[in-house]
């Protein structure tokens, strides 16, 4: 008798056959080492492999899926501790959105005495949770429009997985943030669109903002906070496209900008076969070859032609990495020696630059016995910072896919001391130009700021412009003279000089003329001085100084629909006035008529300009940081002579800041790397 199999039968045949290939290619060790690590929870998992074995049989896809989960999750864990466990309880309870205040003032009270501890996936997950996800990660990517775009390994590394980070996992996230977020994006039928929405909507609900509480508390209680960290909200975010369906990760700046900034930065991509897609400023789709998240200070404003500093700053990453839930073997055979390197080691980090279009390729000769050579950036306030390691073969070391535009360094880890390889090189249209300080050729430098300036500073100033200061013997300004309009972006000093009748700024080695309208042609007295912001200003003044001849002159300070008038004349360039609307007004009262010879003025800025009384010592680079010698400058400007030609410098001000970068001195100017 012949019997027929017909086509399902035969489906599930080949689809068994193939999970059982599977298991017996890889010996199934990883699922072997990860029950064997279970312990007391050992069974817990068994029953998952058993439950798609034995009774959810018909799709051979989920058994696969499950082993896929169970194979990869030893090290993972979430952070528990009394004091995390109160923490989320108190979010969880919160009726309103709770502001970044109160969460700070919750963590410092409770964070007294914290011990934290992990919890590893192993030993606390449930079959009933793993079932769960494997289960409705399955339902969402049957019925997405785009599942013919997403494929079964892509399905399983970027929706499958039940956590991102070290995050607390709650039961039921998937099902409810599906009923939360799906209606809006029902109907839609483009993968890129439904990704855009669902990010502009989560953005909207859960602002940016650093945090004392630097742990991740479960997604639905998270959703609680009006504020999160970078990477508390690209956590939330990527747990509610996965929930929809949408295959994501979490990529990353390999923990820190390479030209910028004291920390890192992460945020959430879509992966697909063609490519990795992210939403790009308010763009209303998702795309290809977008700029790196937040790598740009847009500037919305448009500058003089004769403005003082560079206008086109961007951030730049070396290197682009990605949390993964699977295990990666990157750090296989790596001589690891130097401990601020170990987040190389990283299991479930993997590289991705070449997908955000990072192709440059260095190679450094390595005239010593390493094995390996770690290749560096500077790291903002700190020193070289590692990014990258690879082996060193034929006393050569390659580092491919790294970022154009950017300072390295080349180190390797030899005999317990860490040891520059040759001299710091810019990589610059994929070409290497090595930085080899010329002790023979030197110049003079005069130098500005010890940290690039952002566009947005430039943004922020622009409204300033239609404000202007007046001068007046009454308190009611009925009789007043305009001595200064602003009619240009101002940039750090600004001075309004009454005696000869024009103004300047300070901000770089270029000093500029103003165009502000003066009225006195000759000094004159006055008892009342006030600034008046234009209708737009709602930029806070940081200082104001009035004087006569060489005489600072004092008073009190008054204002309207601001508060704190007395922080524009406390002698500090970096503090400002509390601001209530647009519009306000600030002055100070002399006490009795006063000569007025000249006013300098000083709008919000990031505190990196060069101001006198601190003390700055400049450094060049010559395989360790040599001194130029510290100085404390009377004016705005820090003046070095006989600096060596072709070299890197790095300006340091020992009497407050953190914010210091790495520069070389090009035609009279700063450029930051």
């Amino acid at each position: 008798m012949k019997v027929s199999l017909g086509k399902p039968f035969v489906n599930l045949l080949l689809g068994s056959i193939l999970v059982g290939c599977m298991v017996a290619c890889q010996g199934d060790e990883k699922v072997k080492r990860a029950l064997d690590f279970a312990g007391d929870n050992r069974q817990e998992l068994q029953q998952v492999i058993d439950h798609y074995q034995k009774v959810d049989n018909q799709d051979p896809l989920k058994l696969k899926a499950a082993l896929f989960l169970i194979g990869h999750m030893p090290k993972h864990y979430s952070m528990r501790s009394e004091s995390i466990d109160e923490f989320q309880t108190r979010v969880h309870q919160a009726t309103t959105p709770i502001p970044m205040a109160t969460i700070n003032t919750w963590w410092e009270e409770l964070s007294v005495g914290h011990v934290q501890r992990q919890e590893y996936d192993l030993h606390a997950l449930k079959a009933s949770y793993l079932i769960r996800n494997i289960d409705q990660a399955f339902e969402v990517w049957n019925a997405a429009p785009w599942k013919k775009e997403v494929d079964f390994d892509t399905f399983c590394r970027y929706i499958l997985p039940y956590r991102f980070q070290n995050e607390m996992l709650v039961d039921g996230w998937r099902d409810s943030l599906y009923r939360e977020y799906h209606p809006l994006i029902a109907g839609v039928q483009e993968l890129p669109k439904a990704f855009a929405l669902i990010q502009n909507k989560v953005w909207s609900e859960v602002n940016s903002s650093s945090s004392l509480f630097t742990n991740i508390i479960n997604v639905l209680d998270l959703k609680h906070q009006a504020r999160a960290t970078c990477i508390q909200r690209c956590v939330l975010l990527g747990s509610v496209l996965r929930s929809l369906g949408i295959p994501v990760a979490i990529d990353n700046n390999w923990g820190r900008w390479s030209n910028y900034s004291i920390s890192g930065h992460s945020w959430v991509s879509v992966v697909t076969l063609e490519g990795v897609l992210t939403v790009f400023e308010k763009d209303t789709i998702a795309r290809l070859n977008n700029p790196v998240d937040s790598s740009t200070f847009p500037l919305t404003v448009a500058t003089e032609p004769d403005y003082a500093l560079h206008t086109d700053f961007k951030k730049r990453c070396a290197k682009v990495g990605r949390y993964t839930y699977e295990h990666n073997s990157i750090s296989e055979g790596l001589d690891l020696g130097w401990s601020i390197a170990l987040p190389l080691s990283d299991p479930f980090t993997r590289d991705v630059s070449q997908d955000y279009g990072l192709m440059a390729i260095a190679e450094i000769e390595v005239d010593c016995s390493a094995r390996h050579a770690y290749l560096c950036t500077y790291a903002t306030g700190r020193d070289w910072f590692p990014v990258a390691i690879n082996e060193v073969k034929g006393g050569k070391c390659r580092f491919e896919n790294i970022a154009d535009s950017a300072a390295y360094q080349v180190m390797v880890y030899n005999k317990g001391q860490i040891i520059p390889i040759g001299h710091p090189f810019l990589m610059l249209n994929n070409k290497q130009v090595t930085l080899a300080p010329d002790l023979t050729t030197t110049r003079t430098v005069t130098l500005t700021r010890k940290y690039p300036l952002a566009p947005n500073f430039i943004n922020a100033c622009a409204p300033m412009r239609g404000g202007r200061f007046e001068a007046s013997n009454r308190a009611d300004f009925k009789q007043a003279d305009v001595l200064h309009t602003i009619e240009k972006i101002p940039v750090f000093q600004n001075n309004i000089n009454l005696a000869d009748k024009t103004d300047s700024t300070s901000g770089s080695t270029n000093k500029t003329e103003a165009t502000g309208r003066i009225n006195p042609t000759t000094p004159k007295t006055y008892r009342y001085v006030r600034y008046i912001s234009s209708p737009e200003g709602k930029v806070p003044m940081a200082e104001v100084t009035c004087w006569s001849g060489e005489t600072l002159l004092t008073g009190t300070p008054f204002c309207e629909k601001c508060k704190a008038p007395e922080r524009c004349f406390d002698g500090d360039t970096y503090t400002l006035i509390s601001w209530q609307t647009n519009g306000y007004i600030f002055g100070i009262d002399f006490g009795s008529p006063k000569e007025l010879t000249r006013v300098l003025y000083y709008p919000k800025n990031d505190g990196n300009f060069v101001v006198p009384g601190h003390e700055y010592e400049l450094f060049y680079y010559d395989r360790k940081w040599v001194s130029m010698g510290r100085k404390k400058p009377t004016n705005f400007e820090a003046t070095y002579d006989r600096v060596p030609a072709n070299t890197l410098l790095l300006l340091k001000d020992h009497t407050t800041g953190r914010e210091e970068r790495v520069f070389t001195y090009e035609d009279g100017r700063q450029v930051w790397w």
